[in-house]
């Protein structure tokens, strides 16, 4: 039988054209934006601290933050104003709840963090959980960011996300910490040390004064960072729950 060049340069063209189609119909997320040069700096004093915002450490002020999907692939990423840095002195979280007011350890959504959180070496760890009552959707990994540029990324599988249609209904909230040689343990009572959030009234140090404040900084909040010690400590025990149910 004789074929028709021209017929299979059109079908070609048709099957390339489609191809892209499909790639470029798969949803992503721009999760949003975040106001620059407001980073937090707290410098402590006995057990009171300064507060004082403005144009600090552009590696952890926060620009914007977005999820892509390619393939079986979900991609977030995190921009900065300045490249991050992944090492001990420098701490980047993230929580997203897939349903509104979700907690993280219990309920549906993906939690990321890398840095310098239990030591002066740097970690990274992520979970992700579309469905709290199949653990076929649960995801973790312990792989390093990839930093490229001002951009802190992973990329993870689509199997254990929310459908990304469904993002603007997805509560985000995201901090970065470093520190001018303070832990991050104790740079909540002591030291120097610079925070951003997204959102911005996330914050649980900023205060209507910009003097001294005590350390309960009259908001009554608690102290940036304590959900996540409660978060790893809970997430440490996901995985020996997921071995016993799949025995």
């Amino acid at each position: 039988m004789k074929i028709n060049k021209r017929h299979m340069t059109i079908g070609s063209f048709l099957l390339l054209f489609l191809s892209i189609t499909v790639v470029s119909a798969f949803p992503n997320a721009t999760i949003g934006t975040d106001s620059t040069n407001d980073v937090e700096r707290i410098s402590w004093s006995q057990l009171s601290y300064d507060y004082d915002n403005g144009d600090y450490k552009d590696d952890i002020d926060i620009v914007s933050a977005a999820v892509e999907g390619s393939g079986d692939q979900v991609t977030l990423s995190i921009t900065f104003q300045a490249a991050p840095v992944f090492d001990g002195t420098h701490l980047y979280w993230v929580w997203i709840s897939f349903v509104t007011d979700g907690e993280q350890g219990s309920d549906a959504g993906a939690w990321f963090y890398a840095g310098g959180f239990e030591s002066g070496s740097a970690e990274a760890f992520w979970w992700i959980w579309k469905d709290t009552t199949d653990f076929g959707t649960f995801g973790t990994g312990d792989d390093d960011p990839v930093i490229a540029g001002n951009n802190l990324s992973w990329v993870t599988n689509s199997t254990y996300w929310d459908n990304l249609g469904n993002s603007g209904n997805w509560e985000v909230a995201i901090w970065a910490w470093t520190s001018d040689g303070t832990s991050f343990a104790a740079s909540a009572t002591s030291g120097v040390s610079y925070w951003d959030y997204y959102p911005n009234d996330d914050s649980a140090w900023e205060s209507d004064a910009t003097t001294t404040e005590e350390i309960s900084n009259g908001n009554g909040d608690e102290i940036p960072g304590f959900e996540l010690f409660v978060s790893i400590a809970t997430l440490t025990v996901i995985p020996i729950l997921i071995k016993k149910r799949r025995k």
